[in-house]
């Protein structure tokens, strides 16, 4: 018999506001040298009659679910035995499973094997199989027996270890006392127990096939993330995520950010790359992103609104059938920019009428007579193209942004005079998101002013009165510009606040050499350059730098119990030299990553400040 069918996770859509709310961009567009997704296929059974339409697409992988409690109802062993098993309902499923290899690599293809569930017999008698296993050891035994059995008449791509675990539809544990309808992040810990035991008890019996962590709902690097804080870096070959995320309408190359200065939210199709981003922050690069589930369903719109979600009952589910294949086309083109996505699962193959939410049953490639829908036809295009070419995915450039007044060096002793103005930027083949938002701020911290629904090529201007009550001497004032996304361009001028400074600055620039500024061998770097004024004006004071590195850091989280993070940057390192001869600042950065310099020079009357735009660079 078949695997059961499974109810879809619901997703909970984010309100546009968000976007407006979302400060400093996430860099995490792929870079290097493009390589496809390689493209793959969920179906809804094993039986040659499912699989060969199927594999007739010319998909690579297909995907399919293993029920550990089908397997072996009764007691542990009765896989792959089943030859003389008590249960043959579980002896004609092993067998099938072993056909299906057979079936799928005679047409060129590997399956994935998603294996979850628990018998009664190892989940404390509970008639429920997603209700987890007590001993993580028992189903390690069983996904090592299966790993063994199937990679021994065949080739398999992959081997999953669960589905979704990282919430209550998949994993059946304690729920969140504080967050009703949220799994307890103690189950978190019950996951990547079974993981590490899973991964060693197969890893001996995996030839080629990688082990990878149950893909989580939707992109969810948080989970990601307690993962790595449980030690599991080297238990898995691969993470999985899902991007099928029911109601959708946007294409994949929408996308919001977590709060000001977070990552890309869980549940944009982009979101991978803020999973990508936790991989690397802890130094794990060899693992890809499996995206074993991405789809959108042609509901078009009815026969009625959304019904899950934080959109149930307010904005219409799904899209046309021909925008699902132009989206599908487009999400591909998206994962070919980075190449550390390894396969896309399109979900799923053929429609579906078993489900009672309408939305769930349209996804497929065909409809249920299994008649071409077009995404049939740009699925097929991007099998034949080895998963596509990059394409325009999201905007990611931030707006340019320029100080007309202060100028640098300025001095004042009561109200100051700020005026910025700024201008969108996109990447190439996309449209500006569009300029929200100009704020000030002061020596790096929060903002003290912020213009709201400011236009492309706004100038905005604020008198200052507060800058009255500002120390005497020098300091750094910041102007950031944000575009609709979250997408973030800084700029700083130096001023100086007291009577000292009020006299005529004289001019000052930091000049900084041609070629490789910074220039590192591994986390070694240096930063070399010079401050210039007037021929005929002797330079004083100190030169300075600035290392900031782009971390993730622990937040306080409005939820009690509950653990926040964002991503921003962060000063790590400083220095200073005589501002009198040029300078070479060496330093052993602390960490791999992101990192920016700049240098800076507080003045020494009455020559005035100046500093440098902050020079990106990465380290491994």
């Amino acid at each position: 018999m078949p695997p059961s069918p499974r109810r879809r996770h619901a997703l909970r859509l984010l309100p546009i506001t968000l976007i407006s709310a979302a400060i400093l961009a996430f860099a995490g567009a792929g870079a290097g040298a493009a390589q496809a997704a390689t493209p793959a296929l969920n179906v809804s059974g094993i039986s040659p009659l499912v699989l060969q339409p199927a594999l007739a697409t010319g998909a690579k992988y297909i995907r399919i679910f293993v029920d550990w409690q089908v397997l072996e109802p009764d007691q542990a062993g009765q896989y792959p035995g089943y030859k003389n098993a008590p249960n043959l309902g579980a002896a004609n499923l092993a067998n099938q499973y072993e056909l299906a290899v057979k079936q799928i690599n005679a047409a060129g293809a590997k399956p994935i094997f998603v294996v979850l569930g628990a018998p009664g017999w190892a989940n404390g008698s509970s008639a429920d199989h997603l209700v987890p296993p007590t001993d993580p050891e028992k189903f390690a035994s069983f996904f090592a027996r299966f790993v063994q059995r199937t990679g021994s008449v065949g080739q398999v791509a992959a081997y999953e270890v669960w589905n979704e675990q990282d919430a209550l539809e998949f994993w059946h544990g304690k729920e969140d006392p504080n967050a009703p309808g949220n799994l307890d992040r103690s189950e978190w810990k019950r996951y990547a127990e079974l993981l590490k035991a899973s991964y060693k008890a197969a890893d001996p019996y995996a030839g080629n096939a990688a082990i990878i962590m149950g893909a989580t709902t939707g992109n969810n690097f948080d989970f990601v993330s307690a993962m790595y804080e449980q030690g599991l870096k080297g238990s898995f070959d691969g993470v999985a995520v899902h991007t099928d995320t029911a109601c959708l309408r946007f294409g994949p190359d929408f996308y919001v950010r977590n709060g000001a200065g977070g990552p890309i939210n869980q549940y944009s199709f982009l979101g991978y790359r803020s999973v990508r981003a936790v991989m690397l922050a802890n130094d794990d690069a060899k693992p890809q992103i499996w995206m074993t589930e991405v789809g959108w369903s042609s509901t078009n719109g009815g026969p009625t609104s959304c019904a899950r979600g934080s959109s149930a009952g307010k904005a219409p589910s799904g899209v046309s059938e021909a925008q699902q294949a132009a989206l599908l086309t487009q999400a591909f083109g998206c994962m070919a920019r980075d190449p550390y996505v390894a396969v896309a699962a399109w979900f799923t193959f053929s429609d579906q009428t078993m489900y009672k939410l309408d939305e769930l049953n349209h996804y497929g490639l065909v409809n249920t007579g299994l008649g071409a829908k077009p995404a049939l036809a740009a699925f097929k295009a991007v099998v034949a193209s080895n998963g596509g070419a990059p394409g325009p995915c999201g905007d990611f450039s931030p707006p340019s942004v320029r100080i007309v007044s202060p100028t640098p060096g300025v001095g004042f002793t009561t109200a100051l005079l700020v005026t910025a103005t700024a201008t969108d930027a996109a990447d190439e083949g996309v449209a500006p998101a569009g300029l929200t938002q100009i704020s000030y701020r002061l020596e790096g911290g929060e903002p003290f002013y912020r213009f709201n629904d400011v236009k492309d090529g706004d100038t905005v201007t604020l008198n200052w009165l507060r800058a009255a009550n500002l120390a005497d001497g020098t300091h750094i004032l910041t102007v950031d510009a944000k575009d609709a996304l979250g997408n973030v361009a800084s700029t700083s001028v130096p001023i100086c606040k007291g009577a000292k400074c009020v006299m005529t600055a004289v001019p000052t620039k930091i000049a900084l050499p041609s070629g490789r500024n910074p220039s590192c061998k591994k986390r070694s770097c240096s930063f070399k350059g010079r401050l210039t004024a007037p021929a005929d004006k002797a330079l004083s004071g100190r030169v300075r730098v600035e290392w900031q590195h782009y971390a993730k850091m622990r937040v306080k989280s409005t939820v009690p119990g509950r653990k926040r993070y964002v991503s921003k940057w962060v000063t790590f390192h400083k220095g200073g030299s005589a501002a009198t001869k040029p300078f070479a600042f060496k330093q052993k950065l602390k960490r791999a990553g992101k990192w920016r310099v700049r240098a800076y020079y507080d003045g020494a009357s009455p020559l005035a400040g100046t500093t440098t735009k902050f020079l990106a660079f990465s380290v491994k």
